[in-house]
């Protein structure tokens, strides 16, 4: 039987690359990020076979957002949206002005759009039985949370895996994220 392991990170900005360009490593295909201008494309990666892939989405969420494309761009200009509201830089006082704008750059630099992990999945089960067991893990631990699970399963050479990307804010019945992220405590999520 396999053992468990799974590994976490946040996805940053700060690292060169967004939510949108690992989406487009998930799926292996070709997504546009609309802000960078950049098309990631993972489509000829041949040293993988690409299993299973679905979008999680709580209760409430609009269907177009199973587009994984399309989702995590709107994840990535809500969180910029966000920080351009918080860092409005339209202050009388220029000093002020002037901290803004260096606030509003970093923040964008440093910004976090999601939360990932990649997971062993045991080659014992069947690959219906590992997509069961997955979708529960992350309808009970994200999606009646309110949060959006992407995922898909790889198997490179033997090795059967999840990478999954979970938004860091709720959906609202109104069908917009919270401009609060979600308290990463309760879902056992560490913090930076």
């Amino acid at each position: 039987m396999a053992i468990f392991s799974a590994k976490a990170s946040f996805c940053s900005r700060s690292s060169g690359k967004g939510a949108v360009a690992q989406a487009a490593y998930r799926s292996g295909k070709a997504f546009k990020d609309n802000q960078r201008g950049r098309t990631f494309d993972y489509s000829k990666k041949t040293d993988r076979h690409d299993i299973h892939q679905n979008i999680l989405l709580p209760i409430g969420a609009p269907e177009w957002m199973k587009n994984s494309e399309k989702l995590w761009n709107h994840v990535q200009e809500f969180e910029t949206n966000l920080i351009f509201k918080r860092y409005s830089a339209d202050h009388k006082d220029p000093v002020k002005r002037e901290q803004s704008l260096a606030g509003r750059e970093k923040a964008l630099n440093s910004a976090q759009d999601s939360w990932n992990q990649i997971i062993a999945l045991p080659r014992e089960l069947t690959k219906e039985q590992n997509v069961e067991m997955l979708e529960i893990y992350l309808r009970e631990r994200f999606s009646s949370r309110g949060l959006i699970s992407d995922y898909s399963i790889h198997m490179d050479k033997g090795n059967w895996h999840a990478h999954v990307a979970v938004t860091l804010r709720e959906m609202l019945p109104t069908g917009n994220f919270s401009e609060k992220k979600i308290n990463r405590g309760k879902l056992g999520i560490q913090s930076k």
